[in-house]
């Protein structure tokens, strides 16, 4: 009997039936919705990651800047000048203290300097070739040198590996006959200098060219000498460089530069409106020109961490000195679009007249960068805490960035376990329709017969 319904054929099945054409459109129908869903799982990790990223990366930049103001050597700044003289220079560390002083300089400190008799060359055999001793004496005794290369070479060779704070080289004086002479150089200071004795004839050792002597200068009508002619000591935390005497009094003046503080200052305030800015994209509405716009428009832990931030920029100080306390006693307020602006008259006489004030505000009287958090380390010192804190490997933005990660390979793992599940019911439907192709094959040759 024939059959009045041609269902297979609707398919477009019968002898010769398309399988793969049909599996592949059955299998999609039921893979296409679910990848796309993963792949939009995949993109907005993605976007994610990149978009903390970004995050990880401001607030480096904001502790980075907070980090030009959180210690007592970053702010105190401290420059020596001496009124144009060349004569004498210095430079002061962090605690030295703001003043003038009258300088003068009788005398620069000097080494003595010893030369030989001239050799014909610098391979002269002295002593006949043979080796010799040479006795040195300097302020802490006799050293005996001995010299097993009897060349003027060999001296220098011998002097040089004694240890004994003496420089000795060769010099070519120029000298129409016998021009090369051992130079034997001292250390500065009048108590440095020595004596080389050569029982040796062709070896003379004893004229001295320039005796040693100490540097004599007056400071504010006290007279002193020193060894050296930088002087370390003579005015605590400044070094002063003796250069040439001065013949007349020089005025010294260590003087505080505001400047770099006031750079500083503008420094955290820029970038504060440039992290701002950027958060303004991340937190608002999504873009077709910005791939990371809005990335975390609903994200209640971004609009957390960005409070956070401004907490660190309108907070009180854990140091308050005197009249400062917050940042805007310093003449950095914060506008009504929430970025930072600067009165340029008020902060110019803050760091002029509440220089110690401003320190103590923003460093607490520490000397090194402080990652301790809860500890009172400054304005500065606690955003610099914080903000290490919420960036290093362990902390807030690190630990985002790393479960967006474990999402993206969990949402690859269902992509792959999809894909073999897709692939199995490919198989099933394949070997379906072979045997669904036999049993129509079958049915027309009954109907032939």
């Amino acid at each position: 009997m024939a059959i009045e319904t041609d269902f297979l054929g609707t398919l477009n099945a019968g002898a010769g039936l398309d399988s793969k054409r049909l599996a592949d459109a059955l299998v999609n129908a039921e893979r296409v919705p679910r990848e796309s869903v993963l792949n939009a799982k995949i993109e907005t990790s993605d976007t994610r990651i990149s978009a903390h990223g970004v995050v990880l990366s401001s607030l480096q930049s904001l502790g980075a800047a907070f980090g030009q103001l959180n210690t007592v050597g970053d702010l105190n700044q401290l420059t020596v000048s001496t009124g144009g003289s060349s004569a004498v220079t210095g430079t002061a560390n962090t605690f030295a203290d703001v003043g003038s002083y009258r300088l003068s300089v009788s005398q620069l400190a000097r080494p003595q300097v010893t030369t030989s008799n001239g050799f014909a060359s610098t391979s002269q055999a002295i002593n006949g070739g043979d080796p010799f001793d040479l006795t040195v004496t300097t302020a802490t005794g006799d050293q005996v040198v001995s010299v097993t290369q009897a060349t003027p070479e060999g001296v220098v060779a011998a002097l040089q590996s004694a240890g004994l704070g003496i420089s000795a080289s060769i010099v070519n004086t120029g000298a129409a006959n016998n021009p090369y002479v051992v130079k034997l150089t001292g250390q500065s200071g009048s108590n440095e200098s020595f004596a080389v004795a050569s029982p040796v004839g062709d070896l003379d050792l004893s004229a001295i060219d320039q005796t040693a002597q100490d540097a004599s200068f007056t400071l504010d009508g006290v007279a002193m000498t020193r060894s050296s002619n930088t002087v370390t000591d003579a005015i605590s935390g400044v070094t002063i460089n003796l250069n040439a005497a001065t013949g007349a009094d020089v005025n010294l003046t260590v003087s505080r530069d505001t400047a770099g503080v006031e750079t500083a200052i503008r420094t955290l305030v820029a970038t504060y409106n440039d992290v701002d800015l950027i958060f303004d994209g991340l937190g608002g509405e999504t873009s077709d020109d910005d791939e990371l716009a809005g990335a975390f428009q609903f994200d209640s832990g971004f609009r957390q961490l960005r409070r956070q931030m401004t907490d660190l920029i309108t907070g009180l100080s854990s140091s308050p000195q005197g009249n400062i306390r917050y940042l805007s006693d310093l003449g950095v307020s914060i506008q009504q679009n929430g970025s930072l602006v600067v009165d340029d008259a008020k902060l110019a006489s803050v760091l002029e007249n509440n220089f110690d004030d401003v320190t103590e505000f923003f460093t607490a009287g520490q000397t090194i960068d402080s990652t301790r958090l809860n500890a009172s380390n400054g304005f500065a010192g606690d955003a610099f805490a914080r903000l290490n804190d919420m960036t290093r490997s362990t902390g807030l933005v690190q630990r985002s960035i790393a479960f967006e990660r474990n999402q993206v390979s969990d949402l690859d793992e269902d992509l792959e376990q999809l894909e073999a599940r897709m692939d199995a019911l490919y198989t099933q439907y394949i070997e379906q329709f072979s045997v669904m192709d036999s049993t129509v094959q079958l049915f027309n040759q009954l109907q032939e017969s």
